[in-house]
């Protein structure tokens, strides 16, 4: 969690998050790459050691998930292939309850920004 709360800015500006968006023919230099292997080694490492218990990185829903949900939204947003144990893992955090609750306020946010928008002089 440390490391996901610190690193990965290849990912972050390559890769802006939108739940909301789906963008094709994101350009993955080596940096951003460098960035996804790290992401899906940390992943499979979490899901073999502790993973048995559900679908989650340590089996049930977790801190970690939280964390990491970002990711899957990038992960969805820019079309980043990954193999079938991630993507498992990323439906069972886009298919939760609470991601499920921020993709809905994402949703509503543009009606939001319209309702408080400043009007310009």
């Amino acid at each position: 969690v440390a490391e996901m709360h610190s690193s990965y800015l290849p990912l972050r500006r390559a890769c802006p998050m939108n739940i909301r968006a789906r963008v094709q023919g994101v350009v993955i230099d080596e940096e951003v790459q460098a960035d996804i292997v790290r992401l899906l080694t940390l992943w499979a490492e979490a899901r073999a050691r502790f993973g048995k218990g559900g679908p989650f990185l340590f089996g049930t829903f977790g801190a970690a998930d939280v964390v990491y949900a970002p990711v899957v939204s990038r992960f969805l947003t820019y079309g980043i292939g990954v193999p079938g144990f991630a993507q498992a893992y990323m439906q069972a955090i886009w298919e939760h309850e609470w991601m499920q609750q921020w993709i809905a306020a994402a949703e509503s946010e543009e009606w939001v920004i319209e309702q408080f928008e400043m009007p310009v002089a």
